[in-house]
């Protein structure tokens, strides 16, 4: 299993792009091994599109609005993908 932390509206502290009113991380646990920007946000697309059931922006999916403001996305551990969205790895 793989656990990814993606970054949306970050880009640093000092950088201008960053817009700290919109921005938030999101925590994947896929089998997916991803290797390019494109890659990630094909992801989402398929598997974290609002629908009627998951329909909770940032939460349990996320708007296509949000895709051009990645800012960065990284593998991280078992532990730290527990500690930082709470779901269980």
């Amino acid at each position: 299993m793989k656990y990814y932390e993606i970054w949306f509206y970050y880009y640093g502290e000092d950088d201008e792009r960053t817009d700290f009113d919109k921005e938030f991380t999101f925590y994947l646990k896929t089998e997916r091994v991803f290797e390019s920007d494109q890659q990630v946000i094909d992801y989402l697309s398929d598997t974290f599109s609002p629908s009627e059931q998951f329909n909770i922006d940032q939460i349990n999916c996320v708007d296509p609005r949000h895709y051009p403001h990645m800012s960065k996305w990284f593998e991280i551990s078992a532990n730290e993908f527990t500690d930082g969205c709470g779901v269980q790895s």
